[in-house]
């Protein structure tokens, strides 16, 4: 069973073109080797969807979600800033008010913009995915609770990033974002033993 579920913004949550792109296999290895324009790119395409008003959807079922796995804890880790946050949820949003935390990235932005009022905490990263830095504040959270390692689940899109929380942490990952109400087998495969 799992105590924590983490899910990723773009991929997971948002299906975009832009998340699909990055989560390719090779373009996922390039970013890893080159974070250093990562961030840069990053920063670019929330300037842009900020301008554009770029409207984002759910591409889940949070709540079947959640129910079906029956977590203790949830939260998002993300490569987006605080603006990124707010370009996907503007400032309500019941997808974070379901959250018990929220990681971004660290940004200029962050220094600008207010978080949104209905995440109750935010977290900033360094660095980005899949640097193994960026799950530090989750395995601190997770250490704090007397939270094991293999019951924390996180699901995102990106490869890289899933390889790291397995080899360096422990975590179980997934890169299935399907709503449990269109597949119900998908809550007894993720909490399987392994």
């Amino acid at each position: 069973m799992y105590k924590i579920l983490i899910l990723d913004i773009d991929g997971i949550i948002n299906e975009n073109k832009l998340a699909k792109i990055a989560s390719h296999p090779y373009v996922s290895k390039f970013f890893a080797s080159a974070p250093i324009i990562k961030g840069p790119i990053l920063g670019i395409v929330e300037v842009a969807e900020a301008l554009l008003k770029t409207k984002h959807e759910s591409s889940m079922g949070i709540s079947g979600l959640l129910n079906a796995l029956g977590v203790t804890y949830v939260g998002i880790i993300t490569d987006r800033s605080v603006l990124g946050l707010r370009n996907t949820f503007g400032n309500e949003s019941r997808i974070l008010e379901r959250m018990d935390f929220v990681q971004v990235r660290e940004s200029i932005f962050n220094c600008f913009i207010k978080k949104p009022p209905c995440v109750s905490e935010l977290w900033e990263a360094d660095e980005i995915k899949p640097h193994a830095s960026v799950l530090y504040n989750l395995a601190f959270f997770a250490s704090r609770r007397d939270i094991k390692s293999r019951e924390v689940l996180i699901i995102d899109d990106d490869p890289e990033f899933r390889r790291v929380a397995r080899e360096s942490f422990g975590f179980r990952t997934s890169n299935a974002a399907m709503d449990i109400e269109e597949d119900p087998a998908f809550a007894r495969k993720v909490t399987a033993p392994v």
